[in-house]
Order: C-alpha cells, then structure tokens, then sequence
C-alpha cells in the first residue's frame, strides 16, 4: 500500500493474457503423468466433454467420453459414471 493509499499493483498483471476453460482443462490433463492420478484425469476429460457438447463440437465431445468411458469400466467412480451417463444422453 503506497502513502496515499492505493494498492500498488505489479507490472506483471498488465501482461495477463486471458485463458479459456478449455485450455486450461487440457493444460491440466497434460500435466498428469500417463497411469496416474486416474479420478482426477477422469474428471477432467468429464468437464471437457461436457464443454464440447454445450458447444455442439459433437466429436470433441464424444472422443473425450470415450476416454473417460474406458477408464471407468470396472470401476467403482459411480458418480462419474453418472456424469458420464448424462453426457452421452
């Protein structure tokens, strides 16, 4: 806080460069090690799917269910399951 009682804010905040949902889901995804991490990759690829199909980018969508899909058979992740049901509907 300077003397007159403004906030001094860094140089650093006039160089943001506004980022997208979807970037930052695929930056996440990216940043998790193949084979682990599985619920949270999982999610991710969920959230994805859903943002494709609300953009109506059916194949976007579709491919990263199928991701998901796969990764729940067997599994116990019954509330994914569920938002991967509602998803493909």
């Amino acid at each position: 806080v300077q003397s007159n009682g403004e906030v001094a804010v860094p140089a650093v905040v006039d160089k943001l460069v506004p980022v997208s949902a979807e970037q930052l889901l695929n930056e996440a995804l990216s940043a998790i090690p193949t084979g682990s991490a599985l619920f949270l990759r999982t999610q991710i690829e969920l959230w994805l799917a859903d943002l494709y199909v609300e953009r109506n980018e059916i194949d976007s969508a579709q491919a990263r269910l199928n991701d998901a899909q796969a990764r729940l058979v067997g599994s116990q992740r019954m509330a994914q399951q569920r938002a991967a049901d509602q998803i493909s509907e």
